[in-house]
């Protein structure tokens, strides 16, 4: 049997797309919503900045891969490019980003499945709830869209997606 290699593993966790589509990571996410990569004896890595590594070669210390699509789970070298902390944070506040402008605007947010981190769409949620009133159990819901039970119950009592009307 054949080893696959680092790169084949990685892309195989990547739903590709068309060249201009974001390519979300389809793998593991971590807490900040990015995605999380296993290089080798549980040393990870984001997969944005592994997607770079691949394509494009290594990233120079102190250096950032942003994301020009700001889509956190997004892999397509196309959407990527080097910056600066400086570089990124001005990329953040020109696009609304910033903590404290999101004080001041939190329509801004990146909610929903404009937030990077998302499994679930607006429409997923709708069709969720409608489910729920017609009596389905959270359980089978869960299991059939690839999420915990207590997303599922989140989502019921709106806590979770409580801004989707």
């Amino acid at each position: 049997m054949k080893t696959q290699t680092v790169e084949d593993r990685f892309w195989s966790k990547v739903d590709i797309g068309g060249s201009e589509d974001c390519w979300n990571w389809t793998g593991a996410i971590d807490t900040a919503g990015y995605g999380a990569f296993a290089i080798r004896h549980g040393k990870k890595i984001n997969s944005h900045r592994m997607a770079y590594i691949i394509v494009v070669g290594d990233i120079p210390n102190e250096m950032y891969v942003c994301h020009m699509c700001d889509n956190r789970s997004c892999c397509n070298p196309n959407h990527l490019f080097l910056g600066t902390a400086r570089d990124n944070n001005l990329d953040m506040r020109s696009k609304g980003r910033w903590v404290n402008g999101l004080k001041r605007n939190p329509s801004l947010a990146a909610r929903g499945s404009k937030n990077g981190g998302h499994k679930l769409t607006e429409r997923d949620v709708i069709d969720i709830r409608r489910r729920l009133s017609n009596g389905d159990k959270q359980k089978e819901i869960a299991s059939e869209y690839g999420v915990c039970r207590d997303t599922i119950y989140h989502i019921s009592i709106g806590k979770y997606w409580s801004w989707l009307k």
